[in-house]
């Protein structure tokens, strides 16, 4: 036999081949040399390609939050200097300092160290401390995410799309009988297959040059993947080698025993092959298989799905709430600590 799909026919019609499996249409020079048995499983082609890990390497210190904490933050130590000033000028507190040591203070507060400045009213103590409590709590979740993102969060998969095929110009893996099939399409992507693309038997070859030398894409039955996958491509951390893109599906194919005419097998083969169907056997074994693959990919799915997201003003807004309500409690005791400032001059 040649290993192509002509030779199996060649040598069951002139008897040197008892059986074969395919899902391929049968020629009509073949018609009166075999007899088909019912189907043995449905499966269809998809596009199986190089698992590569991409890492983003650079250090994104502004993307851990959003624009809008940043902005919600510098706002509120705007507001908290605007509220100092105005406080000191009004009560007529002699005061040293300056705004900007109010900043170094805030700083020297967050490394535990001892301020420079220390606020005489009670409204601005009293904002003051709901600052501290703000920033400490932004400092904590910033740090996490931080560490976090270094972990696990910039982690994608270089191949997730067919688009990504064509960018990165991979070489396809195709049967000889699926690209004839394409030749006369008109789809941009099923062109570039048939322009780029390589014979390949029912051998290991491309799903090997796949996994391996990660130049390639192979258009493959997903059964015979789910079942290699786990069993060869996987490296000594665990995880996979190659990886099937859903989004194309090339070709459906129910795959069908053929005898030669007058075997004496094909009556018991066929009448057991409807019993393993029947039982649920055949489901079952693909089910293997399918279940299988899953736990191959169970490590590349956790790391996978940890995707890097920027924290957003919505999951912390209960911390600027409060710190809104405290700018209106410090300016009720501000307002208080103004007319006793003004009772105490109309006394002296």
């Amino acid at each position: 036999m040649n290993g192509t799909m002509s030779g199996y026919w060649s040598e069951l019609i002139t008897r040197n081949l008892d059986v074969f499996v395919t899902g391929i249409i049968t020629p009509s020079s073949a018609i009166g040399y075999f007899e088909t048995s019912v189907f043995a499983l449905q499966d269809s082609t998809h596009f199986t390609v190089p698992y590569i890990v991409k890492e983003e390497n650079r250090l994104n210190f502004f993307g851990i939050f959003d624009k809008y904490i940043w902005i919600a933050l510098t706002s509120s130590l705007l507001l908290l200097i605007v509220f100092y000033i105005t406080v000191t000028k009004l009560l007529k507190f002699e005061n040293k300092y300056t705004k900007t040591h109010l900043i170094v203070t805030m700083f020297q507060l967050q490394m535990d160290g001892s301020p420079i400045w220390k606020p005489r009213s009670d409204s601005v103590k009293l904002i003051t401390v709901i600052f501290l409590y703000l920033f400490l709590i932004l400092n904590t979740c910033f740090k996490g995410k931080l560490f976090n993102s270094r972990v696990s969060d910039n982690i994608n998969q270089e191949y997730e799309t067919l688009e990504d095929i064509v960018n990165k110009k991979l070489k396809v893996g195709i049967h000889d009988v699926a690209k004839n099939i394409l030749n006369s399409s008109e789809n941009v992507f099923e062109k570039y297959i048939v322009k780029n693309g390589e014979s390949c038997g029912i051998d290991l070859y491309c799903l090997n040059r796949t996994a391996f030398q990660k130049d390639f894409a192979t258009i493959k039955f997903k059964s015979t993947v789910e079942y290699l996958l786990p069993r060869l491509y996987v490296d000594e951390n665990g995880l996979p080698l190659i990886n099937t893109i859903d989004t194309f599906t090339h070709l459906y194919l129910y795959f069908h025993f053929f005898f030669r005419k007058g075997h004496p097998l094909f009556e018991t083969f066929n009448r057991e092959l409807i019993h393993l169907h029947q039982h649920g056997l055949i489901s079952k074994i693909l089910h293997d298989f399918q279940r299988n693959n899953t736990f191959a990919m169970v490590l590349a799915k956790r790391r996978d799905i940890l995707k890097f997201s920027s924290v957003a003003l919505i999951e912390l807004k209960s911390i600027f709430q409060i710190y809104l309500v405290c700018i209106l409690v410090s300016f009720v005791v501000f307002c208080l600590e103004m007319i006793q400032s003004r009772k105490s001059y109309f006394i002296h």
